[in-house]
C-alpha cells in the first residue's frame, strides 16, 4: 500500500465507516449499491490487512446475498459484476502495489 494511503484507510477502519459501506452494498438504489461495491473493492485491493479486517466484519454475508439475488435474476448485471469483482479481492486476489511479478516459463 502506498504510504500516502495509510492514514485515510486507517481513519476509515477506526471510524467504523467501512461497516456502513458494507451495509450500502445491499442498498435498493443501484447507484449507491454500485459505488459501495467499488469503494469496498478499491479499499481492500492492495492491503491484505484491510482485506482481513473486512472479512472479519462478515462482508461475505452481504456479498453472498447479492450474488443470490443475481442468480435469481433479481439484481442488475452491473451490480452483480461489481460484487463478483469485490469477492475475488476479498478471497485473496489482493496484491501489494510493489509486488514483483513472478517469472513465467
Amino acid at each position: 500500500m502506498h504510504v500516502s494511503q495509510n492514514l485515510p484507510k486507517n481513519l476509515l477502519m477506526g471510524s467504523g465507516a467501512m461497516s456502513k459501506v458494507v451495509e450500502l452494498c445491499e442498498s435498493g438504489c443501484i447507484e449507491v449499491r454500485d459505488q459501495a461495491l467499488l469503494a469496498l473493492g478499491f479499499t481492500v485491493r492492495h492491503d491484505p490487512d484491510i482485506r482481513d479486517y473486512m472479512n472479519a466484519l462478515n462482508v461475505m454475508d452481504s456479498m453472498k446475498r447479492i450474488m443470490n439475488k443475481g442468480a435469481e435474476g433479481m439484481m442488475e448485471i452491473g451490480s452483480l459484476l461489481r460484487c463478483v469483482w469485490a469477492v475475488s479481492i476479498l478471497c485473496g486476489a489482493t496484491m501489494p502495489r510493489d509486488r514483483v511479478k513472478p517469472p513465467y516459463s
